[in-house]
């Protein structure tokens, strides 16, 4: 299990064998359940909703290739950070370094914002 995102307590040490199953399970579990998919007789595609909408709606007809775009939508691109920062926790803001410390020492308040051009993008 040599995974960067595995949560506390679920290690390579740890000898609770069923708690790494579960944990497993969780991670290779599809996006739609499949009791609420059918492949219709005319190639189309049923998503049935965990509930109806407001208009009554309980279920989504799709075309394959349809569906499938809209399951490709769902994915996240490689390397793309899925949380993005705006304002003063934006990576490039003036007063971002002021903000998130990471450990720096203090420094004077009065002084203004830090000022650091050559900061690469992404870092505080």
């Amino acid at each position: 299990m040599r995974s960067g995102r595995v949560p506390a307590g679920v290690g390579e040490r740890s000898r609770d064998r069923a708690r790494r199953e579960q944990v497993c399970r969780h991670l290779l579990r599809p996006p739609l359940a499949d009791d609420r998919l059918r492949l219709l007789g005319d190639g189309r595609v049923r998503v049935q909703l965990k509930r109806a909408w407001s208009d009554g709606t309980t279920h989504l007809l799709f075309e394959p290739v349809e569906f499938l775009e809209k399951l490709a939508a769902l994915t996240p691109r490689p390397a793309i950070n899925l949380i993005l920062y705006h304002g003063v926790l934006a990576s490039d803001a003036r007063w971002c370094p002021d903000v998130v410390a990471y450990g720096r020492p203090e420094r004077d308040a009065a002084s203004g914002p830090m000022e650091s051009p050559g900061r690469p993008p992404g870092e505080c």
